[in-house]
């Protein structure tokens, strides 16, 4: 696998409370936008220097994991190098990832590959993001006024108030 140089991500969540019985139960709806880019050429030297990894570069594959394919609400845009891929369930990943078939040409192997997906995901419990770039941003905003800001990495930056959340983080 190729794992991205550059990954920024930018959410923005909303929340409806959903009746269950005599409880009420925090749903969202986030709209993500993930845009970064894969060194191809870094790879290819890689591959160049003896290293047993070998890329096939026709049978490339944009992966995004996911928990649960069923929180996909809709896909806006899946592209690898402005091109637009057709999505399916990815095997790789026993269905738990999203894939866009690349097939690539050996000229662009040379250069970096940018990325951009925008989806909308749902779904209650709990939203995370992780950070599987060499180099990850990620900005999320919300309406609900009662994030748990959980995981390895504290926010950089957080606001939280009536209204809402912002919060942002930053890993290499």
């Amino acid at each position: 696998y190729l794992r991205a140089a550059e990954l920024q991500v930018d959410g923005a969540l909303r929340t409806t409370l959903l009746r269950k019985g005599l409880y009420r139960v925090p749903a969202y709806e986030a709209t993500l936008r993930l845009r970064g880019h894969f060194d191809a050429a870094a790879a290819a030297a890689r591959a160049l220097d003896g290293s047993r990894e070998r890329l096939v570069w026709s049978q490339a594959r944009l992966v995004l994991p996911l928990a649960a394919l069923e929180s996909i609400r809709r896909i806006e845009r899946f592209t690898l190098d402005d091109a637009r891929l057709e999505t399916a369930g990815d095997a790789f990943l026993q269905g738990r990832a999203l894939a866009g078939l690349a097939s690539l040409a050996e000229a662009q192997r040379d250069r970096e590959l940018p990325f951009e997906v925008v989806v909308v995901l749902s779904g209650s419990e709990a939203f995370d993001v992780v950070p599987l770039a060499a180099a990850s941003t990620i900005a999320l905003r919300g309406d609900w006024p009662h994030p748990d800001f959980a995981g390895a990495e504290s926010p950089a930056g957080r606001e939280v108030g009536a209204a809402g959340f912002t919060a942002s983080w930053s890993s290499t």
